[in-house]
């Protein structure tokens, strides 16, 4: 009786020290999980996207039903396409937002410019008569020296910060050109897969062994996963892209180091052109 009772507390000692094993191993992948979730987020998306990609399609399984792989590739790659569509449709309000404003800032830092070339001209020439150069006649109205430069100094840091803004913009739209380019061909190429899907299902119902068959379903198995890898990369923010609001915003945020002195007495007067706008990348026809 002893016996079988001592037996019964060690089988539980046993038992409670797997399931005491058993929650530390689940709490610890829990743990690594969360943390591969939180800094390594592009390491989570993609395998994510990598598994649903591949779950239950070995090769094995490929072979023996190559109609089923086929059909199921084609519901991932809309799934895919219909992401990279709704990317596009944002990205393309982003450039055309982005355009309009550079257009605004431009006008704005050539009117800025064109007034300190001309008050460049006056500091010059009062410069050259220090008894009776001051007060200047400049917008409308008479300043002394100290007030001239202090206007001067005014329209220059706007015209400073001006051109940074427009230098970011510029930047990020041609940044958004380049992505857009990127997804347009990327598009194209799911559309191609798709259509080539509905063929080879077809051949796929009358010879699942063919050679052709089967190399198919090896490049669409490859343009699955590209996409997949892609479009993980793109929303975990390893391809970024500054937004308009950002942008935007910086003109009132803008840090200028502006050396009024050295501007006026400076060489060569400054045309007042405003930076070239990259064009938009238009869609290729289909």
């Amino acid at each position: 009786m002893n016996q079988t009772k001592q037996g019964l507390e060690q089988m539980n000692r046993q038992q409670g020290f797997s399931i005491t094993n058993l929650i530390v191993i689940i709490v610890a992948i829990a743990v690594l999980l969360i943390v591969i979730k939180t800094y390594a987020p592009g390491l989570w998306t993609t395998g994510q996207q990598t598994i649903a990609a591949h779950a239950g399609w070995t090769e094995e399984a490929k072979k023996a039903d190559p109609v089923g792989f086929l059909k199921y590739s084609k519901g991932n790659l809309k799934s895919q396409q219909d992401k990279i569509g709704g990317i596009i449709k944002d990205l393309e309000i982003q450039h055309s937002r982005l355009s309009r404003e550079s257009k605004k800032v431009a006008s704005e830092q050539a009117k800025y410019q064109e007034v300190l070339n001309r008050a460049r001209d006056i500091y010059r020439k009062a410069k050259q008569d220090p008894e009776n150069g001051y007060p200047v006649d400049f917008l409308g109205a008479k300043y002394k020296k100290d007030e001239f430069l202090t206007q001067l100094k005014i329209i220059k840091d706007r015209n400073d910060a001006a051109k940074k803004q427009l230098q970011a913009m510029n930047k990020s739209i041609a940044s958004i050109s380049k992505s857009l380019t990127e997804m347009y061909a990327k598009r194209a190429k799911i559309q191609g897969a798709i259509e080539e899907i509905d063929t080879n299902i077809v051949i796929a119902q009358a010879n699942k062994t063919s050679s052709e068959l089967q190399g198919t379903i090896s490049d669409i198995s490859e343009i699955n996963e590209e996409m997949n890898i892609y479009l993980g990369q793109y929303e975990s923010g390893a391809m970024p892209i500054r937004g308009a609001e950002d942008l935007i915003k910086e003109s009132s945020d803008s840090e200028t180091d502006s050396d009024l002195i050295e501007f006026l007495e400076g060489g060569r007067s400054e045309g007042g052109k405003p930076l070239v706008e990259p064009k938009p990348t238009s869609q290729p026809t289909s």
